[in-house]
């Protein structure tokens, strides 16, 4: 059996089926400053589906909140006739902000949840999700509050790394190395990094682990550098999973200390996936996994012709979570978020590609591998079409 579309391609003007459709004819926008449209949803049996995300909150939260709130909106909006009912709610960033917002999904009618997007403040609306049996299907890439009624919709960084990592063994790549941030996302990374080497026959002949800084990071780059420059270190590939201007100034240290990317092949995670990146000299030739780039470009243009600038990388996955609950509610008779529904083994095609939700509460989806080069990210291993095997969890 094929995946189940929840997106069909935002050439058909991003056209929401479970089978087919197109609403390509259809205008989705307002006047000149992007103002969507809403639609008429005339069943009184429509879904109710809420959005708790950080909509106020310290430092950048409230950005990436307002991020995830727009591209739920836009999913409503794509789906056309779809009988849903988006309820945005706001965590504050907190626990105490999640319970709240959760409590408030419940006495609404939600019959799922989507966010939120800290670990911390998952275990707070899952608790009150399981009292309602609402299922709740989470932003955060902390495996540790999956299960128990809690599906994560996040991209994991084993899966990122496992691939890459996979696809360096099958071009022969056998030595590697590591830089990886003092962090929750570095510890995770470190570990499924050296299980991925494992399971392929490779060996880690060095791991530095540096404190997010350019100050700090030095230090760490030039003891790699020099030991992976060495004649016999056998370093063949070195993992960097950095993103953002850390990233830019890690790849110039790498090579003002010399790195021979002839012999030794950068690789990168989904934080790679950012516009701009193949500006970076340094970073030409690296290797990184992330979902399929055509359907994630069509999104990004999509967006920003509604809200006048690119979506934070994140954004698809509230996208595809409002198009999943949209395409079940109108696709499936009776209670529409089961757990065979919600776990289905073929898993959905989205702008992210394909995924698929795991009864552990984890996912697993089909990741392309990318090469960057002077005129942009190149796809040298495309996604899976489809999963071949049984679910893994």
């Amino acid at each position: 059996m094929k995946a189940l579309k929840i997106f069909t391609g935002i050439v058909l003007a991003l056209g929401l089926t479970a089978c087919g459709g197109d609403f390509g004819s259809r205008s989705l926008f307002g006047d000149s400053d992007a103002t969507l449209q809403k639609p008429v949803v005339n069943s009184k049996n429509a879904a109710r589906v809420a959005l708790l995300v950080p909509l106020t909150g310290p430092g950048k939260i409230g950005e990436i909140g307002a991020a995830l709130k727009q591209a739920g909106e836009l999913a409503i909006f794509d789906a056309g006739g779809a009988e849903v009912v988006l309820i945005p709610l706001d965590t504050k960033g907190t626990a105490e902000g999640a319970r709240a917002a959760a409590q408030q999904a419940v006495q609404e009618g939600a019959e799922i949840i989507l966010g939120p997007l800290l670990s911390a403040n998952v275990g707070p609306v899952a608790q009150q999700a399981r009292a309602g049996n609402i299922p709740v299907l989470a932003f955060s890439s902390d495996r540790r509050v999956a299960g128990n009624g809690v599906y994560l919709l996040s991209f994991l960084p084993g899966q990122e790394i496992s691939r890459v990592v996979n696809y360096a063994a099958g071009k022969g790549v056998q030595g590697f190395a590591s830089l990886i941030p003092q962090s929750p996302y570095g510890n995770l990374v470190n570990t499924a990094f050296d299980q991925a080497v494992t399971a392929r026959g490779g060996k880690v002949l060095s791991v530095e682990q540096y404190a997010r800084n350019s100050k700090s990071a030095a230090k760490n780059i030039a003891r790699l550098a020099t030991f992976a420059n060495s004649r016999r270190s056998g370093v063949e590939a070195i993992l960097l999973p950095e993103g953002g201007s850390l990233l830019y100034d890690m790849a110039a240290m790498l090579e003002k200390r010399g790195l021979d990317k002839e012999k030794i092949r950068l690789l990168g995670t989904g934080l790679w996936d950012e516009p701009g990146l193949s500006a970076i000299r340094a970073l030409h030739g690296g290797w990184y996994a992330s979902p399929d780039p055509v359907a994630k470009a069509a999104f990004i243009a999509r967006y920003k012709n509604a809200y006048n600038k690119n979506p934070l990388r994140i954004a698809s996955l509230a996208y595809d979570g409002v198009s999943l609950a949209s395409v079940l509610a109108a696709s499936q008779k009776g209670q529409r978020y089961t757990v065979g529904q919600l776990t289905n083994p073929d898993g959905f095609d989205g702008v992210d590609g394909l995924f698929r939700l795991l009864r552990s509460g984890t996912n697993e989806r089909a990741l392309a591998v990318l090469e960057l080069r002077p005129g942009g990210a190149v796809v040298v291993s495309p996604a899976p079409r489809r999963f071949n095997t049984p679910p893994s969890g």
